[in-house]
């Protein structure tokens, strides 16, 4: 059965943050994430989500100067401190999440700076972050950013993905594939999913260019569903995408979905 997670950063933003979850819940999901908590407190945000019977399936590390064209921080050289205060709070926010994972962050390579100097970084972050956050009961993802939108970023697909995840050697260390990425990284996605079936522990989808919802763009999600099904996911899979009209009229993708297999709460 597939499991239904709704990205409340960018659905139902119509509605105050802190209604989000139970407008979530109604609409047939089982489990929320979000990119920032918008500075509500890690109790507050426990709360609401369980007094609206979702999970907090994901939460986004802070990414420091990141999506405002900076370089960020996880795997930049001399960074190292300012990653250590993002974890931080990553952790205050785990400790009330028990169970969620956490997207860790990604970062670009600065000009002067070698890849692999970079990735030396990484590597040595992801074991720390791996072993605070277990700590909290919560879980690292890496998730790959596609250069296309973001040039010059360390990570730029799934197989870079697992391959930083094997050298980080961090037990515990996960993977978060995005459709919309791999898609924009030139990958196949139904064949990407195949392939790294096994590996992957959280799931996001928006449809490509544009990053709309399932059907305003190329991807044949009829064929991402079908995959899904086939390969037995198990995990939470989330629709991160930018409503092209409200969010619930933005949903008919869920009656073709439930027409693959019922999807689960």
């Amino acid at each position: 059965m597939l499991k239904l997670c709704a990205n409340i950063s960018w659905l139902f933003t119509d509605l105050p943050f802190l209604d989000r979850p139970l407008a979530a819940r109604l609409a047939g999901f089982g489990a929320i994430e979000f990119h920032s908590a918008q500075g509500h407190s890690p109790a507050v945000i426990a709360a609401v989500a369980r007094d609206a019977g979702v999970a907090v399936a994901l939460f986004n590390a802070w990414p420091g100067d990141l999506l405002t064209g900076g370089v960020g921080l996880i795997g930049v050289p001399g960074r190292q401190s300012e990653f250590a205060v993002a974890l931080d709070q990553a952790c205050q926010l785990g400790e009330a999440l028990p169970g969620a994972c956490v997207q860790i962050g990604q970062s670009r390579v600065p000009d002067g700076t070698e890849r692999e100097q970079c990735l030396e970084v990484f590597y040595a972050n992801l074991r720390l972050a791996t072993h605070r956050l277990r700590d909290v009961g919560c879980r690292p993802l890496v998730e790959a950013v596609n250069r296309h939108d973001a040039p010059g970023m360390l990570i730029g697909n799934v197989a870079e993905a697992v391959d930083a995840i094997d050298h980080a050697d961090a037990p515990g260390l996960g993977l978060q594939f995005d459709c919309y990425h791999e898609a924009m990284a030139g990958g196949d996605v139904g064949s990407e999913i195949a392939r790294w079936a096994g590996r992957i522990d959280h799931l996001q989808f928006s449809d490509a260019p544009g990053r709309g919802e399932p059907g305003s763009g190329v991807i044949d999600f009829t064929a991402i569903w079908s995959e899904l099904v086939r390969v037995e996911y198990r995990h939470w899979m989330a629709a991160e995408y930018r409503p092209s009209t409200d969010t619930n009229h933005s949903l008919r993708w869920l009656s073709e979905l439930s027409t693959h297999q019922e999807y689960g709460q």
